[in-house]
């Protein structure tokens, strides 16, 4: 007959009834290993995934800056050639220019002339290199303008610095000649008086002179301030001029 019984496993010597139960513990620990493995394997391959990602961005940016740098290379040759013509200079002058108009001093027109002066030096067989000629001969011809009615509308001041002046060397003169004292060492009264009579008519001819001068300063031109300064100093006298 045949033996219906279970089979005893040949592998194992346990007679206990419970040699095919799970160990509860074990098996948990174990599930939660392989999980966790499953994880980081996951996640390291998302992380590869995600460098090639940025690996092929990144790849697509510096071809972008490299495009980009190429261009801004091509501008600046472009721009260089254009500085390189008779008309960018010429543009440059005539831009000076207007700003001279608008400020109306020498040094502002002799900035235009300088930039119109390039064109007519660096190329002097463009057509504009004739314009930029004119130019220079008209602005040439304002800064002379402008002196000629500075010296204009100064002339009378100047006349009055003069006449101040000439008065103070006058005084100065009767004073050096007039002896303070007498042959007997004594104070020579009467000569200081006889002095004093001399240079006074001087004197406040000097002083009114000096005090027209700069009343009408508010009204002349004094660019660079050179006029007030003679006024104040005209009764100024030089060893030479005793």
């Amino acid at each position: 007959m045949l033996n219906l019984n279970e089979p005893e496993n040949p592998l194992s010597n346990d007679p206990s009834p419970n040699k095919w139960k799970f160990n509860v513990p074990t098996t948990i620990a174990s599930v939660g290993l392989c999980l966790a493995l499953a994880m980081l394997v996951f996640q390291h391959s998302r992380m590869q995934e995600m460098a090639s990602i940025s690996h092929t961005e990144q790849e697509r940016f510096t071809s972008a800056l490299n495009q980009k740098q190429t261009e801004i290379s091509a501008l600046q040759e472009e721009n260089s050639r254009l500085k390189e013509t008779a008309r960018f200079h010429y543009d440059q002058a005539v831009a000076a220019l207007n700003s001279a108009d608008a400020a109306n001093t020498d040094d502002a027109d002799r900035t235009a002339i300088s930039a119109f002066g390039v064109v007519e030096q660096r190329f002097p067989d463009d057509a504009l290199a004739n314009a930029a000629k004119q130019k220079i001969a008209a602005l040439n011809g304002r800064i002379e303008a402008r002196r000629v009615a500075i010296e204009r509308a100064q002339l009378e001041v100047n006349q009055l610095i003069n006449a101040c002046h000439q008065g103070y060397v006058k005084v100065r003169q009767i004073n050096a000649q007039t002896s303070v004292f007498t042959p007997y060492g004594h104070i020579d009264y009467y000569g200081q008086e006889q002095a004093h009579r001399q240079t006074e008519p001087y004197e406040r001819s000097a002083d009114t002179a000096k005090k027209r001068a700069q009343a009408l300063l508010s009204s002349v031109p004094d660019p660079d301030g050179s006029l007030a300064k003679r006024v104040s100093a005209c009764e100024d006298i030089g060893d030479d001029e005793q």
